[in-house]
């Protein structure tokens, strides 16, 4: 096999080294150059069997490292130019679905669920993106047009908070819809 799994107790072997979880481009670059030298990949794992990182010859995570900094403001660019033409789509989705929505309050509800490494609906790639343009704009409803917040900074539970802003965020959505 090309990747074997590892406890992270396990000796490290001769001219290999530890790469922890992390950055995409070193990981998914140390992994085929690994393997286009025929060499195998060491996916270490912690004591619970979760994936903490991999091991890989030395020669192959330096070659990668050095074309990581070499190539990262080229990368980080493209990043964010990805990342403008995504968030374009998703406003352009929202105002599709809900035309009467304030102009003023589009790039506040695409940013905030657009947020990286925030786990919000905006970057998902589980969910249709008329369904994801749903839900954040019914997030946004319920956190900035309605007292949800006080309700759970008062004991309130989230399911009985919800309960009772639900009726708002509803009728205000729908009037966004009307266009």
């Amino acid at each position: 096999p090309k990747e074997i799994c590892v406890n992270h107790r396990a000796k490290m072997p001769a001219q290999y080294m530890f790469l922890p979880k992390g950055d995409v481009y070193m990981t998914r670059n140390c992994r085929i150059h690994t393997h286009a030298k025929g060499r195998r990949v060491f996916v270490v794992e912690d004591d619970k069997k979760q994936q903490i990182g991999i091991r890989v010859p030395s020669s192959v995570y330096c070659t990668v490292r050095n074309n990581a900094i070499r190539t990262k403001q080229v990368r980080a660019k493209a990043v964010n130019v990805r990342d403008d033409k995504m968030k374009m789509e998703f406003q352009a989705t929202i105002r599709e679905q809900f035309p009467a929505i304030p102009v003023g309050l589009l790039p506040a509800i695409v940013d905030r669920a657009m947020e990286k490494h925030s786990g919000r609906v905006g970057r998902t790639g589980t969910i249709e993106s008329s369904q994801k343009a749903k839900l954040a704009v019914h997030a946004y409803i319920r956190y900035q047009l309605t007292n949800y917040d006080d309700l759970l900074e008062v004991g309130w539970s989230k399911e009985n908070a919800r309960e009772v802003i639900t009726g708002r965020v509803h009728k205000i959505a729908r009037d966004w819809r009307k266009g």
